[in-house]
């Protein structure tokens, strides 16, 4: 059995930063807002394994953020001022999961395994910054860039109904200078 999905999500965070400098006896802070649109298409093959099945999975994510510029508070000429940053990420990942059905008197409940590997993302994650002292003179932080991790996942789903289910998956993804864990859950509605 064949299966294409595609996710779709949006997000908007409001960040609050702070920090103390040696020299001075009160913090120095910024405020900023980012956003995300992120989406994902997804293409798997069941195979039946007698009462179980396993998927193999290709799946490409889609990531496009951006960050607003901030100037810090309280600093002076050692504030920081940060540019804002924007970013088109595509991801692809091969992987496939593992899983069974158990009936029940009201839905059904389906336990998987998945292990995957994300590849090369080049997220060239890095903002522009300055001290507001010395505007003209810029430099750029660095930060996570993975290249490529493997990504393994344990979970529960609970099918209710032939429309409905719920879920809760918990995962761990490493390699690349790349550690995350997680524990995810939500609802599922079909039309």
């Amino acid at each position: 059995m064949r299966t294409l999905s595609s996710t779709q999500l949006r997000g908007r965070s409001n960040w609050d930063a702070s920090r103390r400098l040696p020299t001075l006896s009160h913090p120095v802070s910024a405020t900023f807002d980012s956003k995300e649109l992120r989406g994902d298409l997804r293409v798997e093959y069941r195979v039946p394994l007698g009462a179980a099945w396993v998927a193999p999975y290709g799946q490409l994510e889609r990531r496009h953020f951006k960050f607003d510029g901030f100037n810090e508070q309280g600093a002076g000429a050692v504030g920081l001022s940060v540019k804002e940053a924007s970013h088109t990420i595509l991801t692809p990942t091969l992987g496939a999961k593992v899983s069974s059905t158990m009936d029940t008197g009201f839905g059904s409940i389906r336990p998987e395994a998945a292990d995957s590997y994300t590849f090369n993302v080049n997220e060239d994650s890095f903002r522009d910054v300055a001290f507001e002292g010395t505007p003209g003179q810029g430099f750029r932080l660095q930060g996570v860039d993975p290249k490529g991790f493997a990504k393994f996942q344990l979970g529960l789903n609970a099918d209710i109904g032939s429309h409905a289910g719920a879920f809760v998956r918990g995962s761990y993804a490493t390699g690349g200078g790349y550690d995350n864990a997680s524990i995810r859950a939500g609802i599922v509605i079909g039309f």
